[in-house]
């Protein structure tokens, strides 16, 4: 038989799973060809997220929960609570990290791993056959970066203040459905609830144009669904931010009257 694409009613309700399917682990779903994370508060209240992190797309449900927010597996960065190890709870567990969004090292390629002393022999034979000639400027910079955690901390103070005047300042239509950003430094708004037919690449061409604010369009990282997100950058400085919030507001209602 042919296939036949199935479409589905939305804003509806729709069945998860039974109550005793869900607890405080970080449980991946699909419903109507979407994925999503499921888990329940401290506090026993079952919440659900879009199952992808705003930045690469990994999957939530890949990354750890700490208290009820969820860190992402890639940039390690959280806002809300204090980030916590494994190694608090075992000798013999394995730690993989990077040096990326936390350390302002994106793009360096390099990484670090804690392992129990009987594998390290092990694991450098395997690295000695993996990897030739990493740079020695990026393995001294990076070990450098761990001797500074105070100003590293003040860039994660400064992404919290930057991501709360967007949340504040933009318009609610343009915003959407936004979950709380609570472990990268992008925002990955939900353009769908715009007046007009969402289309994440006219949006970020107009705004780019008429507005002068950069933004990324979400079919960059999503082919189903990108076309009704856009992801913001608030990495910059806490002056832009403010500045980018006005300008969106201003901008996007005239934008949405001459469509």
């Amino acid at each position: 038989m042919p296939d036949i694409e199935q479409e589905f009613i939305r804003d509806c309700w729709y069945v998860a799973g039974w109550s005793e399917d869900f607890t405080h682990t970080l449980t991946p779903l699909r419903i109507l060809d979407e994925p999503i994370v499921v888990f329940r508060t401290e506090a026993g209240v079952p919440a659900a997220l879009e199952d992808a992190c705003p930045h690469r797309k990994l999957p939530l449900s890949l990354g750890r929960r700490e208290g009820d927010t969820i860190v992402c597996g890639y940039h390690g960065l959280t806002f809300e609570g204090t980030p916590t190890t494994a190694l608090l709870h075992s000798d013999s567990v394995i730690v993989v990290n990077s040096f990326s969004k936390y350390f302002c090292m994106t793009g360096w390629r390099v990484g670090w791993a804690i392992f129990p002393d009987e594998l390290v022999e092990t694991v450098e034979r395997l690295a000695q056959n993996l990897y030739i000639g990493p740079p020695k400027p990026m393995q001294a910079g990076a070990i450098a970066a761990f001797d500074d955690y105070g100003a590293l901390n003040l860039h994660v103070d400064r992404y919290r203040e930057n991501r709360d005047i967007l949340m504040r300042g933009l318009p609610e239509d343009f915003l959407g459905e936004t979950a709380p950003c609570n472990g990268a430094f992008y925002l990955y708004a939900d353009i769908g609830a715009l007046e007009t037919s969402p289309d994440s690449i006219a949006l970020a061409e107009a705004m780019l144009r008429e507005a002068g604010v950069a933004c990324t369009p979400g079919v960059d990282f999503d082919q189903e669904q990108g076309h009704r997100h856009m992801r913001l950058s608030f990495a910059g400085s806490t002056a832009h931010m403010k500045e980018a919030s006005r300008r969106i507001s201003d901008w996007l209602p005239r934008y949405l009257k001459s469509r």
